[in-house]
């Protein structure tokens, strides 16, 4: 049975909200900045179980901007596909000049070794999964 974490800035003040949720991310995804829409407003939830070979999350937050630049996939080397479900709200989605938008019951999907930009609207919740492209692609030789 695989470890189950939990991320909260419930409990956390001021400026310390915005570097702990970023911090929180990247350590359940990777390299990321996000950028909510109002400073004084940050939360976010995060519950996260890494199984061998996929990466499951539960993500709930107010509206941000989450951003995968290209020069930190390249930094950090990191090649997953992301699969995205909304539950809650819809979410907006840009990667290789491609945009979208997803309802909630829908999913979308994204290549971190790619930069990205998603636009959370508050009270946001996804489930996430996180696979390696190797596996993916050794199983799905279309998935790119």
């Amino acid at each position: 049975m695989p470890d189950i974490h939990h991320y909260n800035t419930e409990q956390l003040t001021g400026g310390n909200k915005l570097n702990a949720w970023q911090e929180f991310m990247s350590t359940v995804y990777y390299a990321l900045d996000v950028v909510p829409l109002s400073a004084d407003r940050i939360r976010g939830e995060l519950y996260e179980a890494q199984f061998s070979s996929v990466g499951l999350s539960h993500f709930k937050a107010d509206a941000q901007k989450v951003i995968r630049h290209k020069a930190a996939a390249q930094r950090d080397r990191s090649e997953n596909f992301v699969f995205l479900f909304p539950t809650r709200q819809k979410m907006a989605f840009e990667q290789y000049g491609r945009a979208g938008v997803v309802h909630p019951g829908g999913v979308f999907l994204l290549n971190s070794a790619e930069g990205y930009r998603i636009d959370v609207p508050d009270q946001s919740e996804n489930i996430t999964l996180k696979i390696s492209c190797e596996s993916l692609r050794s199983q799905i030789g279309s998935i790119d």
